[in-house]
């Protein structure tokens, strides 16, 4: 059969339909995968967390850059891990980070009420090489959410290759990577204060430093 006798009208139609249902079904998993993150972050987040004061800030702060929270194992299907939604978790940036006496905060430029970790509930700290590829990804992702223009972008993110969060080969270690939560349902959270892997490792030791403190005063007073 020749080129010529292929009706060519039929088969843009043929693919017309197809990428149609292909963008339905993933703006359906989308809603799924939003829907189901937004139940995990209510019973993930904790009931109480301290309160800043608003007075001035403490000797630790420094200019940070924070790439998300995300969880530890939850996923749907070959999508990235679940972002934790709420309580402004889910707004990346840059902003200010500071630890007072049982608390990590940071404030996001153009944000009123900082984000905080208590120190009672952080199981791991390290610096390690930031996940930046998985939290660009949840960027497109949530433009697609909100613009349906960006659908087909977000599908292609979505069919990429996940397994674990893996870092770029070659890496440097230096983000803050948090493990905190509840137990059962840990979430991990990732900060920059420095491109540099000594000052990074500093302030990982700081923070792992003052949940160990507080967990053994607790221990104590128990």
């Amino acid at each position: 059969m020749s080129l010529a006798a292929v009706n060519w009208d039929d088969i843009e139609h043929v693919l017309k339909f197809v990428a149609a249902l292909v963008t339905i079904i993933a703006f359906i998993l989308l809603l799924v995968q939003l829907r189901r993150s937004s139940k995990l972050s209510t019973y993930a987040l904790p009931d109480r967390v301290p309160v800043w004061d608003g007075n001035e800030l403490p000797i630790w702060h420094a200019s940070c850059m924070y790439a998300g929270t995300q969880f530890v194992n939850a996923r749907i299907w070959r999508f990235p891990m679940l972002p934790v939604r709420g309580r402004s978790f889910e707004k990346r940036g840059k902003g200010m980070l500071w630890l007072t006496h049982e608390a990590l905060f940071f404030l996001r430029k153009g944000q009123k009420t900082p984000i905080a970790i208590p120190f009672a509930l952080i199981h791991e700290v390290q610096a390690a090489p930031g996940t930046m590829t998985e939290a660009h990804r949840w960027i497109a992702l949530s433009h697609g959410a909100a613009n349906p223009a960006m659908l087909p972008l977000f599908l292609v993110f979505s069919l990429l290759p996940q397994g674990s969060v893996k870092p770029r080969k070659g890496a440097r270690p230096n983000f803050i990577r948090i493990i905190w939560g509840r137990r059962e349902l840990p979430v991990v959270s990732e900060f920059q204060v420095s491109k540099e892997v000594e000052a990074t490792e500093v302030w990982a030791q700081e923070i792992g430093r003052r949940a160990k403190s507080w967990k053994d005063g607790k221990r104590r007073s128990a």
